[in-house]
């Protein structure tokens, strides 16, 4: 898996084996791993991820893109790793010190950005 944007990654794991990455709304994501989109939903609230993309990998894991301001992809869509799927946001529930920023779950699998 490859780091899918740039920006402070808190590093702190938190719900579902996810961090948080900061950087300015507008900032480009881009798939951390190929695989097919699952999910590529558009909304402000979606139980407090606002917009999502959520990506089945090849190796039975699965990646989730959080709070996105837009969403670039759909459902059903091969991805390789290092496309552009949807851009940082601050869509859901993205009250506190982060603001805009990606909140990236891994599904099935240790998350590799995770400092602590």
């Amino acid at each position: 898996f490859s780091i899918p944007t740039s920006g402070w990654n808190w590093g702190h794991l938190h719900n579902y084996n996810a961090v948080d990455i900061a950087n300015a709304c507008g900032t480009p994501i881009y798939a951390a791993a190929e695989g097919t989109v699952a999910e590529s939903n558009d909304g402000s609230w979606n139980d407090g991820y606002g917009s999502y993309v959520v990506i089945n990998h090849p190796n039975n894991t699965s990646t989730k893109y959080s709070h996105n301001k837009k969403n670039l992809v759909g459902v059903g869509q091969y991805i390789l790793r290092g496309d552009l799927i949807a851009y940082i946001g601050n869509t859901g529930n993205t009250h506190g010190p982060t603001g805009c920023h990606l909140h990236l779950e891994m599904r099935g699998a240790k998350n590799p950005f995770a400092k602590k």
